[in-house]
């Protein structure tokens, strides 16, 4: 009996210290994660959710990361099926946002996303069963040089059509295959190409 009295009091005495290692945890985790972020955008992003409290949510992201970049991942929801594999720009200048898989993946999940190579898909569209392709100018407007075209995909893809997003909200679907001319040639131009299988 005295060993059950004993058990119960340690017991006791050790709630309040595992409580304290858990928020003392917490407290850490919560610090490393948010080191990374920066006071600058904290405060930014205060200031634009202060500012603009009666806004919607849409509303408040198009300020947060851009209206362009979130418009077209909003066209990118709207107009793929939620198990599509989508082949993405390459992580690198000049696409920040779109070349970016893991912070693309949170505005178009559960859609898969997968980073293709620049001047080539960098993958066996067939194994990785990837069933769209983004096509793109850069997402901040680079200076054009003689070398240097910010346009993506600089490849040729079979295609069953190609849908533009417009400036004005629209879509314009063509349909045939994608040729790299049309984003040599077009500055802005944004949309989804649908691959044939």
């Amino acid at each position: 009996m005295v060993k059950a009295d004993n058990k119960s009091k340690m017991l006791k005495i050790g709630e309040p210290i595992v409580k304290i290692l858990t928020v003392f945890a917490v407290i850490i985790i919560l610090f490393q994660n948010l080191k990374g972020i920066g006071p600058k955008n904290v405060l930014r992003n205060f200031i634009i959710r202060a500012r603009n409290f009666s806004l919607s949510y849409d509303d408040k992201m198009r300020l947060g990361v851009g209206k362009e970049f979130y418009d077209f991942t909003l066209f990118i929801k709207e107009n793929t099926p939620e198990d599509a594999v989508i082949l993405i720009p390459p992580q690198a200048y000049p696409w920040p946002q779109t070349g970016n898989a893991g912070y693309l993946r949170y505005f178009v999940f559960p859609r898969k996303v997968i980073s293709g190579n620049e001047f080539k898909p960098g993958i066996n569209l067939n194994e990785n069963k990837v069933t769209y392709s983004l096509f793109l100018w850069a997402d901040d407007y680079p200076i054009v040089g003689k070398s240097f075209a910010p346009g993506w995909p600089k490849f040729n893809l079979k295609a069953e059509y190609k849908l533009y997003f417009l400036p004005d909200g629209t879509t314009k679907k063509v349909p045939g295959d994608f040729n790299q001319s049309e984003i040599k040639e077009n500055t802005g131009v944004r949309g989804i190409i649908k691959l044939k299988n």
